[in-house]
């Protein structure tokens, strides 16, 4: 004979992915000739959730190499980008505790430059990503308990047909 039981669990609630694009423009002290390089490191966010919408708050950092003079310097020059999203998110699980709320976020595709210019003195960046955000909620769910189909009778009986001096016994 079987019995169901109501379990209670932390599980995926609602979901959320979005691409994220973010035009910067950084004004150096000497006029750039050219772009040599463009990194993007250090990004570091923080996430909390409102009704159905998960906000982003977040920063990284932009490095760029550049010559001036006609190629015959070169500078780097870093400078830090805040910013704030919001991803929308769709409820996957209609019953569940919702003042028990984590929110889990993972960078599906890092900060990167996608496109770096030279526009009237100023170097213009374009940065991409992408993030996914999921909503942890408590929930409960049914599961089916068969009967132990052995006694614990049995398990007792073990101890006797153990020969425990099995290696040093000849034949």
């Amino acid at each position: 004979m079987s019995e169901i039981r109501e379990i209670v669990t932390k599980a995926i609630v609602a979901k959320g992915k979005k691409s994220i694009l973010i035009l910067h423009k950084i004004d150096t002290k000497i006029k750039p000739y050219s772009i040599l390089g463009c990194w993007i490191i250090n990004h570091k966010f923080e996430a909390s959730k409102d009704d159905d919408v998960v906000n982003i708050a977040g920063s990284f950092d932009i490095n760029i190499w550049y010559s001036t003079d006609n190629n015959t310097k070169t500078d780097v020059i870093r400078e830090t980008v805040n910013y704030k999203k919001d991803i929308k998110t769709k409820q996957i699980v209609a019953d569940y505790l919702e003042h028990s709320d984590d929110i889990l976020i993972k960078i599906l595709k890092q900060p990167t430059a996608t496109n770096a210019k030279i526009y009237d003195g100023k170097i213009d960046i374009d940065v991409t990503f992408e993030i996914l955000a999921e909503v942890l909620g408590e929930t409960k769910m049914q599961v089916t308990v068969m009967k132990q189909a052995t006694d614990l009778e049995d398990v007792d009986d073990l101890d006797i047909e153990i020969n425990e001096d099995f290696l040093t016994d000849k034949k």
